[in-house]
């Protein structure tokens, strides 16, 4: 499927999905994921025990909520990516988007690939692809993506991107003129 086609249905369906995370209102939930989320602000500022804390306390969610919330996924991958343990982090990244194709947890993913992994200019564009096909609710995505193919010249495939966005949102002037600017790219 070509780019375009992808971006013009996912732009036709934006509006029309669900939001796939429950939030959940179990007392329990709430009070371990504060916990959680204060072990890794205590990691954040130089307690690497509290990260292991923070990391076990986020897998124990998972079990007592049957891995059915993303954000417990998104907060492990997170703290694994604060210590460097890249490789888990995208295991926890993967396992919650198998829940839901959050576009906060394809960024994740996005940013751990292309600013910390470093992969190859191939992969990142598959993530990119991936999330594009399966959440469309976050005109980040887009721009980011569009910004990655610009700075990689893949002049041609940013401009269709900032054409899609601009239909959305025809009154954008920062669209218009990235596009008069691609154009020129292109010619060149």
């Amino acid at each position: 499927m070509s780019l375009v086609v992808l971006l013009v249905a996912g732009i036709a369906v934006w509006k029309f999905l669900p939001s796939a995370q429950t939030d959940r209102e179990d007392p329990k939930y709430l009070a371990d994921m504060t916990l959680a989320n204060q072990y890794k602000s205590e990691g954040a500022q130089g307690d690497k025990q509290a990260y292991q804390k923070a990391i076990d306390l986020y897998k124990a969610i998972i079990v007592d909520t049957e891995g059915k919330i993303w954000l417990p996924y998104l907060n492990m991958g997170n703290v694994y990516k604060a210590l460097g343990d890249y490789a888990s982090a995208e295991v926890a990244y993967d396992g919650g988007l198998k829940i839901a194709g959050d576009s906060v947890l394809w960024m994740a993913k996005i940013e751990l690939y292309q600013d910390y992994m470093k992969k190859p200019f191939t992969e990142v564009q598959k993530v990119y692809d991936d999330s594009l096909k399966s959440t469309i609710e976050n005109t980040n995505i887009y721009l980011n993506y569009a910004s990655f193919l610009a700075a990689h010249g893949s002049y041609k495939d940013a401009l269709a991107i900032y054409k899609v966005l601009l239909e959305r949102y025809p009154d954008n002037q920062g669209y218009k003129d990235r596009i008069k600017e691609l154009e020129v790219k292109i010619i060149n």
